[in-house]
């Protein structure tokens, strides 16, 4: 699976949390650390597997907490058309 950035995206930090708007729907997201570490990630990579070894290089997490935090940052940045998502 690979995540592509849209480019209609303002990114901004407001009290310690990344803030992603679509500028073209309005929708946004505001991201907690780990988020925001994928987040950053998918400048590097646009590969899920590669972003979670990334990740498992960068924190003592396990397996589970990583799908769990990847799941969620997925879901949450698609409805809020951020990301788009080829399988």
């Amino acid at each position: 699976m690979e995540i592509i950035k849209k480019t209609n995206n303002l990114e901004t930090v407001f009290e310690n949390e990344l803030v992603i708007l679509n500028m073209d729907t309005g929708k946004y997201i505001q991201l907690n650390s780990s988020a925001k570490n994928i987040w950053n990630l998918l400048e590097k990579f646009k590969d899920v597997d590669k972003i979670k070894a990334e990740l498992k290089d960068m924190f003592l997490v396990t397996d589970e907490e990583l799908e769990h935090d990847m799941d969620n940052f997925i879901s949450s940045a698609k409805e809020a058309e951020l990301i788009e998502v080829s399988y």
